[in-house]
């Protein structure tokens, strides 16, 4: 029952294919990026399926770069329960042995500091982006302006060319 991916591969694999495609369904025709936690879990029941039916453990790393990954798209909100999931996406962990505790803590602890690290860079390269745009459009509206001042009148392109050749 706790390695139910490795004991039962083809229902489990249906199974998560199923809820990886009816949370993707419910996320992308949702206008608020509702059910965006439920869908993203939906990818890591996969993941996990597939590295328990695999010979590497080391697989278990590409976590990280997923989690960073969806830090680009989705918000802390998302992000960090998300990262607090990932260890319940294998059944086995819950079985808490001497082996595995240390192993299991270290690996869950450092997946959330990386996902809140990830998502704080995140948040501030978007605000900076938001205002850094906002100064650009404040500029536009002053160059605008400037020219509305001083009634430049803009030449045709045949008037530019004629001149130019008028010069030579």
């Amino acid at each position: 029952m706790l390695d139910y991916a490795v004991s039962f591969p083809r229902f489990w694999f249906a199974l998560a294919a199923a809820t990886f495609i009816f949370c993707g369904v419910q996320h992308l025709f949702s206008k608020r990026r509702e059910y965006a936690l439920e869908f993203l879990f939906s990818i890591l029941l996969l993941y996990a399926g597939i590295v328990a039916n695999s010979s590497f453990p080391w697989l278990k790393l590409a976590y990280f770069p997923f989690i960073i990954t969806m830090t680009r798209f989705y918000s802390l909100n998302i992000i960090v329960p998300l990262s607090v999931l990932v260890p319940f996406s294998e059944l086995r962990t819950f079985v808490i042995t001497r082996e595995n505790v240390t192993s299991e803590v270290a690996f869950s602890l450092f997946l959330v500091l990386t996902s809140v690290v990830a998502s704080f860079i995140f948040s501030r390269l978007r605000t900076e982006k938001a205002e850094v745009s906002e100064e650009l459009e404040k500029i536009k509206a002053k160059a605008r302006d400037r020219t509305l001042d001083t009634e430049m009148a803009s030449l045709g392109s045949d008037e530019i060319i004629s001149h130019y050749f008028a010069s030579r």
